[in-house]
């Protein structure tokens, strides 16, 4: 304000020098107060500045200048091209009314728009930095608040302009309202997608903020091109113009949630990627980790707790966030990835000691995150108090632990004999890279079952890729003619449990022994891979149970965590009431 009344006063006084002049000095005055500001609130840090310094941070962020002066080159032009469209095509009225339209719908976009798009920035700057799964919340709450608000102001445009411009104004300016109409919806998209267009600066993607500039000019231009060799009408050619700025603004937008999607997975990956040589555990794979954002559209968060830096106690976990922030398990992902470290001690009570001392922090963070579905903690989690304390639902589940090299001597004898019979019929296993074998057992058990895995053989493939052969071992079990016939994926890493991920087979060599045949092959292979043991995954359905015991592993409990909630108290009224009717029997 200041600085427009600096300007407009010695405007009036000297005249047109007298802008000029204002001009300058309202910048400078500007200028001035920013700097003073910041000499007040970061003096310190100023002062120890050094060339070097800044040299260093001048090449760390020298794609800003050298990709953004291009894209607001273009945008400039962009801006003009309508401008010129419509004075070359229909003179100064028409571009009249054009600028009119334009100048009121850009009044919401530019107070409210404007507004919006700097706290945006500053806080999307600050979690990205801090605590990047709080981005992809921030940019949806932003969305959803910026389509309310702007919603009544869309329909009130498109309603009333048409004829209110001409009651307002004068009736000179009526058409003006048509063009308002036309233009509304694509000033709605402006209104929406330029605050969260700052997610091109945060996550340091000029590049694309380039190529979304050259696709709306190319756009444009293919609009005034199609306008002068059509020798359209005036309210056709706006109409084309607003449909190409939609389509611009909706680019706008897209790009924008892609460099944050990316931006994040590229952070967390590096954290990962920095915890590899420590956790040794097939679920912090970092190409597990790749396969889920891919295939379930989550966000893998890795976080750890210590009660002092760089030291033990320590706990280490990974999260998948969903679209709205919230903490999930994506589809055949057995556990949540947790790995609690103690200090080189066995007491048990220190144990417990230390275990408690770090789970609240984690407990509170997935208190705050909030969680969208169950989660299943590893087996090797035996205390879930502190989330009991913090008022989440626990239940039990089971699964099969055997420990590797195994002997086949405790095995049920039915297995053994089943084992015998396979071999002697001619079957035989094998390690497989080939996705396509597997599949098709997969794919029998499914039509057997009457379920789905939710994969396709390009998905296997994929998670090979992200993997690798070494991390994702695939086997079958082939008739004596070559066919394949019984499958399995197992997740391995070295020196821990391998987990038992994917199994199939086909109904007709069910009593051959063909899937006992195989159990035992990898049971043998992954021993030579260095793995200590094998989790059977699940044993809660009781034919499935069944089967699995017959191997001869231990029995072992897993927690499963809830957020408190009604589908939590009406199953422990449910359970209630069971005990009740039987304690009366």
């Amino acid at each position: 304000m200041g600085a427009a009344i600096v300007q407009v006063g010695l405007g009036g006084m000297t005249g047109p020098m007298g802008l000029l002049v204002g001009d300058a000095a309202s910048r400078m005055l500007g200028s001035g107060t920013l700097m003073k500001r910041a000499w007040r609130e970061s003096g310190d840090s100023i002062k120890r500045a050094s060339w070097k310094g800044m040299w260093k941070q001048a090449l760390r962020y020298r794609r800003f200048p050298l990709l953004s002066t291009w894209p607001t080159l273009l945008n400039g032009v962009l801006l003009q091209i309508p401008f010129l469209l419509l004075t070359a095509s229909f003179g100064a009225h028409v571009v009249g009314l054009y600028s009119l339209a334009q100048r009121v719908l850009g009044m919401p976009v530019g107070l409210i728009g404007g507004a919006v798009s700097q706290v945006y920035m500053a806080e999307a700057a600050r979690l990205a930095q801090q605590e990047p799964e709080k981005v992809p919340p921030l940019f949806w709450k932003t969305v959803k608040h910026l389509a309310l608000i702007g919603l009544p102001i869309l329909v009130l445009m498109a309603v009333i302009a048409p004829w209110g411009f001409g009651f307002v104004f004068g009736s000179d300016w009526g058409e003006s309202g048509e063009y308002v109409r036309m233009m509304s919806l694509m000033f709605y998209l402006q209104f929406l997608s330029i605050p969260i267009g700052n997610n091109l600066v945060v996550f340091e993607r000029q590049d694309l903020h380039l190529l979304r500039e050259v696709v709306r000019i190319v756009m444009t231009a293919a609009v005034v091109g199609i306008a002068v060799f059509e020798e359209l009408r005036p309210l056709t050619t706006v109409a084309l113009l607003s449909a190409s700025g939609m389509a611009g603004y909706l680019l706008h937008a897209f790009l924008s949630w892609w460099a944050m999607k990316r931006g994040i997975a590229a952070m967390i990956a590096g954290d990962v990627q920095a915890e590899r040589d420590v956790i040794q555990e097939p679920l912090f794979l970092p190409g597990w980790l790749e396969f889920n954002r891919i295939k379930w559209n989550v966000s893998p968060l890795h976080v750890h707790f210590e009660t002092k830096q760089d030291e033990l106690p320590r706990l280490d976990a990974v999260l998948y966030l969903n679209r709205e922030g919230r903490i999930v398990r994506p589809p055949l992902n057995p556990y949540l990835a947790l790995h609690f470290q103690s200090t080189n001690t066995s007491h048990a009570f220190r144990i417990t000691s230390q275990w408690n001392k770090v789970v609240p922090a984690f407990v509170e963070k997935m208190r705050t995150l909030g969680l969208g579905t169950p989660l299943f903690m590893t087996p090797d989690v035996e205390d879930v108090r502190p989330w009991q304390w913090a008022g989440f639902q626990t239940s039990v589940r089971y699964t099969y632990h055997l420990d590797l090299p195994y002997d086949l001597q405790k095995a049920d004898t039915g297995v053994r004999n089943r084992i015998k019979k396979a071999a002697r019929l001619g079957y035989f296993c094998k390690r497989t890279t080939s996705t396509a074998e597997v599949w098709e057992c997969l794919k029998a058990t499914e039509e057997r079952q009457g379920f789905e895995h939710q994969l396709t053989v390009d998905d296997l493939e994929m998670a090979r890729r992200c993997m690798g052969d070494d991390h994702l071992l695939g086997y079958v079990c082939c008739s004596p003619e070559g066919v394949p016939v019984s499958s399995a994926y197992v997740l391995h890493a070295p020196g821990g449990v391998a987990i038992g991920w994917l199994a199939g087979a086909k109904k007709e060599h069910l009593n051959a022994g063909a899937v006992q045949l195989l159990d035992l092959f990898i049971f043998e292979d992954l021993e030579r891979c260095g793995a200590a043991g094998v989790d059977l995954v699940g044993a809660n359905i009781p034919s499935v149970a069944q089967a699995k015991s017959y191997w001869g592993g231990k029995l072992v409990p897993y927690f499963v965590i809830e957020q408190p909630g009604g589908r939590a108290f009406l199953q422990g009224v449910r359970n209630w009431l069971r005990w009740m009717n039987g304690k009366s029997r």
